[in-house]
């Protein structure tokens, strides 16, 4: 059974979450190889997207994992930004 965000992050002080998020229906989040090459449009667009979220929400990607139909994410919170 899922616990509530509210149950699960402490607000006061620095941790670190292991972050996944999969694809529906098994479909691609990236595009398939063609002729062993793959398209990095999407990948890349990903990346920036989570650059830009990082720096809004005061949280620190600490590494990252796009897979073909998932990715891996660990995140950092700093409550100490959000307080300055």
């Amino acid at each position: 059974m899922a616990i509530p965000r509210m149950h699960l992050v402490d607000e006061s002080c620095s941790s670190i979450y292991h972050c996944v998020s999969r694809t529906v229906r098994q479909a691609f989040l990236l595009a398939p190889e063609t002729d062993g090459v793959v398209d990095n449009h999407r990948r890349d667009w990903l990346l920036e997207r989570i650059r830009f979220q990082s720096q809004v929400f005061a949280i620190d990607c600490v590494s990252l994992a796009v897979m073909s139909n998932h990715l891996h994410l660990l995140l950092r919170t700093m409550p100490e930004l959000v307080e300055s």
